[in-house]
């Protein structure tokens, strides 16, 4: 994409993949001579009109152009035009006045002038209601406003310059899909979880992407606006790509709960850090659909909790006191461990890119990534489960995951050791930060002397840090430490300027950087969503038992009484093939294979025996027959072998049958292989008794 216009802006820029949407924004500043000429896109918003003449935005004639269901469950239309044409707003020129269809009290804001005049003084509404305006005297909705108390309205500020106002982010929204036939993608590998399968990694080379801007955050730099507008636009800005190769992780969502569940309860300041973040994105102990945009109100709920603490926790909100007990309470229940879940899942993904970009060197706009998990609100079509992919951002790819699958399959679980090695930055940054909260007494008390204002705000940052919750190592983010001590406390000049030089001795890591995770382009959320959305030391924790089911891919488990999950979890993370051998069958275990193979679209072999004294293995035969083309079986005679090997990664064999009584209530021998040997080896050995063994008839 490119923009072009008839002013002075001659020079003609381009910008290709995810880094044309940021450049392109519309109502972010393409330039700006201030007390001359203001330059930005100026688009059509969704529920608003525009008074003056509407804006030319973009050029009729366009590269693409298709439908999308976006996030609010409408069908948007998305334009991907040939140039973008920028708006000069000038100090004679014209003003373009933004303005509901109707009052509605629920799409802020309600109200927004462009202008040179309304870009240069803009007076604004602290609850949103008015992004700005050029007019100083009274409010343009005062009329109107259901929260009006006096004229003028004291929530009514100005002027101040629109620079200054506001920092203006993109909605972008990403969707990767993989081919629907799902020929060509290749599982590489996957990773256990004692028993059972955690992960499994597979090579997508056909898949498409989709990038469009949904709309616009108006992320406020002042204190006292209460809001966070954001404008929704009519036709959203973006393009797709076909063939767009990606990695897939792809979890066992079961088997992923269990494993957060054992973490937090084996490490409860995991599970305190945990429930922070959910208390405060989500304000509720329910956890529903993580939905974006509610990282600003998050920060407000922060900010009481330091408030409260600053206070000797004799004044402040109940919302502020129930955050508190929560957090030091923490009870790991079903809604901790989903929320959980979703923030290991975002924190892994991007940790492999940032592990991508260190091995192979990628520029900006080359990869992006998008999740599916059944707590995070859906875009556009997304099947039930748990999936990562991080996809490069171009038509037939850049040769980065072509490299990455092709040295796995010489290196394999070599090259997952290397990236799991990278869990060495999250450990750095937790023990500098836990280091910095226990050496901050001694830092802060060092500036302490006869300034008694300095005094008071190093007893006010200890206080937020160490005494806002009771485990000194759960403390709030800086940005609302910074804000409430400022709206609390009585400060001289020189305190004041001293208070960021004292902020910076305590630690900068909450749970997730807010210098390498915050404000982080590659992000999919919006910046004050960011650090509520990942975790640092759960996804390091987990990282290390990651390495240690890596390291001993081969897991024996002797004398296990039912082994009827495993064969459960096997079955249902099987995404293209499963190979199955077993001298005996019960219907109600073909009845399961049969299920799995029409909803996953699986391609199953069965060899069995032909053995007709066994009336339920004979059911079973019967059952085989009738199944479709989907399971193909073949019969072999003097068989004892038993196992069943899934996408051809990870191998599940022991001493039962695959019959009811072998899965759960026998006494069995139990092992499970996910190393790159095991699986070939037994494919190899199965490929050659398929083809020594008889059809059944």
């Amino acid at each position: 994409m490119s923009p072009s216009s008839t002013s002075d802006f001659t020079k003609r820029v381009s910008r290709r993949g995810i880094q044309a949407l940021y450049t392109f924004t519309p109502f972010k500043f393409l330039r700006a001579q201030r007390g001359k000429k203001y330059t930005l896109i100026l688009a059509e918003t969704a529920h608003r009109h525009v008074v003056n003449p509407r804006p030319h935005w973009r050029s009729k004639s366009v590269k693409d152009k298709f439908i999308f269901t976006a996030p609010q469950g409408f069908h948007k239309t998305i334009v991907q035009p040939y140039d973008v044409y920028p708006t000069d707003l000038t100090r004679d020129g014209k003003r373009y006045i933004f303005e509901l269809k109707r009052h509605q009290w629920s799409y802020f804001p309600e109200y927004m002038e462009f202008s040179w005049e309304a870009l240069r003084e803009s007076y604004y509404c602290a609850f949103g209601w008015v992004l700005l305006s050029s007019n100083k005297n009274n409010c343009p909705i005062a009329r109107d406003c259901p929260i009006r108390n006096g004229t003028p309205c004291k929530y009514y500020f100005g002027p101040m310059a629109y620079s200054s106002l506001y920092k203006v982010y993109p909605l972008i929204r990403k969707k990767y899909e993989p081919p629907p036939d799902k020929e060509g993608n290749e599982p590489l590998a996957a990773i256990r979880y004692e028993s059972m399968p955690l992960v499994t990694l597979t090579y997508v080379p056909n898949g498409s992407y989709i990038a469009f801007i949904d709309g616009v955050q108006f992320l406020p730099k002042r204190a006292r606006i209460f809001s966070q507008p954001t404008l929704y636009l009519k036709e959203g800005l973006g393009f797709r790509i076909p063939q767009a190769p990606a990695i897939q992780f792809e979890f066992d969502k079961d088997t992923l709960r269990e494993l957060i569940r054992d973490r937090l309860n084996s490490k409860p300041v995991l599970a305190r850090w945990i429930m922070l973040k959910k208390r405060l994105y989500m304000d509720t102990d329910d956890v529903n659909l993580i939905k974006e945009g509610k990282g600003f109100k998050a920060f407000q709920r922060l900010d009481e909790v330091v408030t409260f603490a600053l206070s000797g926790r004799s004044k402040g909100s109940e919302r502020a006191l129930s955050i508190v007990r929560a957090v030091n309470e923490a009870k790991v229940d079903d809604n901790l461990v989903d929320f959980a879940s979703v923030l290991f899942v975002h924190s892994f993904t991007h940790l492999f890119l940032s592990w991508i970009n260190t091995k192979y060197g990628y520029g900006k706009g080359d990869f992006g990534y998008h999740l599916e998990h059944d707590k995070i609100q859906p875009i556009g079509f997304q099947r039930e489960g748990i999936r990562a992919f991080v996809f490069e951002m171009a038509i037939g790819g850049l040769g980065y995951l072509k490299s990455f699958e092709q040295e796995f399959k010489n290196r394999g679980n070599n090259l997952l050791i290397e990236f799991l090695d990278f869990q060495k930055v999250l450990e750095f940054c937790e023990k500098r930060s836990e280091h910095a909260i226990s050496n901050l007494p001694t830092e802060l008390n060092s500036f302490k002397g006869d300034d008694q204002a300095v005094n008071n705000l190093i007893d006010a940052i200890l206080t937020a840090y160490i005494r806002s919750f009771e485990d000194p190592y759960i403390y709030p983010h800086v940005n609302s430490i910074r804000r409430a001590i400022v709206d609390t406390t009585a400060m001289t000049s020189e305190a004041r300027d001293l208070m960021d030089d004292l902020l910076g001795k305590g630690p900068h890591c909450w749970d997730g950087c807010q210098l390498c995770v915050m404000l982080e382009q590659g992000c999919n959320y919006p910046p004050f969503d960011q650090p509520f959305l990942v975790t640092n030391r759960l996804t390091g924790d987990i990282i290390g038992v990651l390495k240690d089911m890596v390291d001993s891919p081969v897991q024996i488990f002797p004398l296990k009484v039912g082994v009827y999950k495993e064969f459960l979890r096997f079955v249902s993370i099987a995404r293209y093939t499963i190979d199955l051998i077993s001298p005996w069958l019960t219907p109600e275990i073909v009845k399961i294979l049969a299920e799995k193979a029409e909803e996953n679209e699986l391609s199953i072999r069965i060899i069995t025996t032909k053995d007709t004294t066994n009336k339920s293995h004979e059911e079973s035969l019967r059952l085989l027959r009738s199944t479709g083309n989907r399971i193909k079986i073949k019969t072999t005679e003097q068989l004892h072998a038993k196992g069943m090997l899934v996408d051809n990664v990870m191998v599940l064999t022991g001493s039962f049958n695959f019959t009811i009584s072998g899965l759960t209530s026998n006494v069995e021998n139990l092992t499970v292989d996910f190393s790159l040997k095991g699986p070939r080896f037994f494919r190899e050995k199965f490929e050659a008794l398929w083809a020594e063994s008889q059809p059944l008839d």
